[in-house]
């Protein structure tokens, strides 16, 4: 997907040194957006994963979708369960959340029933 590309242009690189909530939001809005300056909040044990809180930000509507949907997919929520456990790294977080956000954004397949004649 298109925003896993231009996550990972940003997540640590020399030029903004993101971090995964910093990264997925840049994917989406630009770099430049202001919620890309907040304090890090990504790395902390206790805390929800930064990809994922930077996915509820993008789609409030979809917050519970979003969660359930990254805890099937990796089992954790939480930094220090899934950098601790060695379930996935920040980069392979950021990547599922974009690709999570991009799914989402497809529009749903509507089955229209043809009539013999059409």
């Amino acid at each position: 997907p298109k925003s896993v590309k231009q996550a990972q242009s940003f997540f640590r690189s020399q030029k903004f040194e993101y971090d995964a909530f910093q990264s997925v939001i840049a994917a989406f809005f630009g770099p430049e957006d202001p919620r890309c300056k907040h304090e890090r909040i990504c790395g902390v044990k206790d805390q929800l994963c930064g990809a994922i809180q930077a996915g509820c930000l993008i789609r409030p509507d979809l917050e519970e979708l979003i969660i359930q949907e990254f805890k099937i997919t990796t089992s954790a929520l939480k930094c220090g369960d899934l950098l601790g456990t060695g379930i996935l790294s920040c980069n392979q977080c950021v990547n599922t959340v974009c690709t999570m956000l991009e799914d989402f954004q497809q529009p749903v397949d509507t089955y229209k029933q043809k009539q013999w004649f059409e």
